[in-house]
C-alpha cells in the first residue's frame, strides 16, 4: 500500500482548505469575481456550462432539495451533485451567484440526516445507483462544504456519515448494497472518505488498507474493470472509470495497472457499451475520470478531456439540460454530472486534489 492513502493530506491539500475558508466571510454574491476561464474550457464550454447551472437552479425544490426534475420527490444522491455542480466554479455556501441554493441544500441534507441518525438514506433510487451511493456522495457533498466553511454543525452530521461508511465496509474491503461489493460504489466511498480526512475529519486509516486488494482483483487483463468481483473478463467503461480513480487515489500512477486503465478508458467512448446510448453510468464515470487524470494533468488528461467537453456541449438540450438515452431517466442527475465534468478544469471542488 502507497504511503499517500494513510499520510493526513498534503500541504498543498491542507492550504487549499485554509485558502477557501480564509475568503469566508459572507459577502454579496454581486462581490463574487468570477473566476478566471482555463485553457481547456473553450467559449462554448462555458456558456453550456452556464446553461446547465441556470436549468439546474430551476429544478431545486423549495425545501432545497432537487429530485430528478422539477418537484420531483427529494433524492440525497441528486441534490448532492446539484451542489457540486454550483460550486464547481468557485461558489461556496457563504459566497458566489448560487450559495442561497447551496445553503438551502445543506439545511435540508443535515435535518434528513438528523432524522436518520446520520445514515443520509432514502428510498428513493431513481438513479439506479442504490441507497448505499446516495449516502456516500451526501457525504462527499458534506465533506466538501465542510472543508469550505468548518461549520459545527456540518461536522457533527459529517462524523456520523464517515463512521456510517466505516462500519459498513464489506469483508472483501468494497463497499456495496445487500453485501455485495460494487466498484463504482467503492469509488464513491473513498471519495467521499478522502474529501472528509482533507477537510479535517479523523478517518481511520483501516478502510483504505482494506480496499486495494479488492479495486486489484477487479481489474482484467485488457486493464478495464468488472463491477463485481465475479465478472472477470468483462470489462466496461463505468467500472473502469471507478477503478482508474481508485488506482490514482492509491498512489498507483504510473504503475503497469494504471497505465494499463488509463489506455483502456482512452480507448472508450462514452456510451459504447450500451449501443452509443449515454447512460447514467456514462455521466457518473466521466466525473470519476475527471477527478483521476487532472490530479496528475498529463498526457492522458489533455487528451480525454477535450473529446469528453466537446461531446458533452454537442449532446446537450437547448434548455440546458442533459438526457439520459440508456435506462434511467433522472435528468438533474445526468446534467448535474455533466457541468461538473465540463467545469473540472477550474479545480474548484477540494476533491480534485484527493
Amino acid at each position: 500500500m502507497s504511503a499517500r492513502v494513510h499520510l493526513i493530506p498534503s500541504l498543498a491539500i491542507l492550504c487549499a482548505f485554509s485558502s477557501a475558508q480564509a475568503l469566508e466571510a459572507p459577502v454579496a454574491a454581486a462581490a463574487f469575481d468570477e473566476p478566471p476561464q482555463p485553457a481547456e474550457v473553450t467559449d462554448a464550454a462555458k456558456h453550456s456550462i452556464q446553461k446547465g447551472l441556470d436549468w439546474l437552479v430551476k429544478q431545486q425544490n423549495p425545501d432545497g432539495s432537487w429530485g430528478c426534475w422539477k418537484a420531483d420527490r427529494p433524492s440525497v444522491s441528486v441534490t448532492s451533485i446539484a451542489c457540486l455542480a454550483l460550486m464547481s466554479m468557485g461558489d461556496t455556501p457563504n459566497r458566489g451567484k448560487y450559495s442561497e441554493q447551496i445553503n438551502k441544500a445543506v439545511t435540508w441534507l443535515l435535518k434528513l440526516s438528523e432524522q436518520r441518525r446520520g445514515e443520509m438514506i432514502g428510498d428513493e433510487n431513481k438513479t439506479g445507483l442504490g441507497p448505499t451511493f446516495a449516502h456516500g456522495m451526501g457525504t462527499l457533498f458534506l465533506a466538501e462544504v465542510y472543508g469550505m466553511t468548518q461549520r459545527e454543525d456540518v461536522k457533527e452530521k459529517l462524523e456520523r456519515a464517515v463512521k456510517w461508511i466505516c462500519e459498513r465496509q464489506n469483508p472483501d474491503g468494497g463497499w456495496g448494497d445487500g453485501g455485495n461489493s460494487d466498484l463504482p460504489i467503492t469509488a464513491t466511498m473513498y471519495m467521499a472518505l478522502r474529501s472528509s480526512r482533507g477537510a479535517g475529519i479523523e478517518v481511520p486509516s483501516k478502510p483504505f488498507e482494506k480496499f486495494e486488494k479488492y479495486v486489484l482483483s477487479c481489474q482484467n487483463e485488457d486493464g478495464g474493470f468488472s463491477q463485481f468481483q465475479n465478472q472477470h473478463g468483462r470489462s466496461m467503461l463505468y467500472p473502469s472509470t471507478a477503478g482508474l480513480r481508485l488506482l490514482y487515489g492509491l498512489g498507483k500512477a504510473g504503475t503497469k495497472e494504471c497505465d494499463a486503465a488509463t489506455q483502456f478508458v482512452l480507448k472508450r467512448g462514452l456510451g459504447e457499451d450500451y449501443g452509443n446510448r449515454i447512460s447514467e453510468w456514462c455521466f457518473l464515470g466521466s466525473f470519476y475520470v475527471d477527478s483521476a487524470l487532472m490530479i496528475e494533468n498529463g498526457p492522458a488528461w489533455k487528451a480525454y478531456f477535450p473529446k469528453t467537453r466537446d461531446y458533452l456541449v454537442k449532446i446537450q438540450n437547448a434548455d440546458g439540460s442533459w438526457t439520459i438515452q440508456y435506462c434511467s431517466e433522472c435528468r438533474a442527475f445526468a446534467s448535474a454530472l455533466a457541468v461538473c465534468t465540463l467545469a473540472a478544469p477550474y479545480r474548484a471542488l477540494p476533491v480534485y486534489q484527493l
